[in-house]
């Protein structure tokens, strides 16, 4: 039944193509072939300010701790759910401190 389907010339054959997968790997790794070309040198430029480079450095090693990250993270997700309350109106209830007699 199936081989006498007018729809098996086309559908019928076996396909195997590449998954995204696949295709990002090719992008990043380089094809076995290929030689990757040395990198050509570039002239080191001096900054015009070397305090500014000495703490861009520092500014770049602080933004990449994983402590600064975690921090980052955490103050994020706080604002995120204060402002969601204020817009939905979910602010949480504060139950009355007196007590009763």
């Amino acid at each position: 039944m199936v081989a006498a389907s007018p729809l098996q010339a086309e559908y019928g054959t076996t396909v195997d193509r590449d998954s995204a997968y696949e295709m990002l790997l090719a992008k990043v790794a380089p094809a076995p072939e290929e030689a990757p070309e040395p990198a050509a040198p570039t002239p080191r430029q001096e900054p015009e300010r070397p305090d500014v480079a000495i703490a861009g450095g520092a500014l770049a090693t602080v933004l990449g701790s994983s402590l600064f990250k975690s921090f980052a993270r955490s103050a994020a997700s706080a604002a995120r759910r204060e402002i969601t309350r204020d817009l939905f109106g979910t602010a949480p209830r504060r139950r009355a401190t007196r007590r009763r007699r």
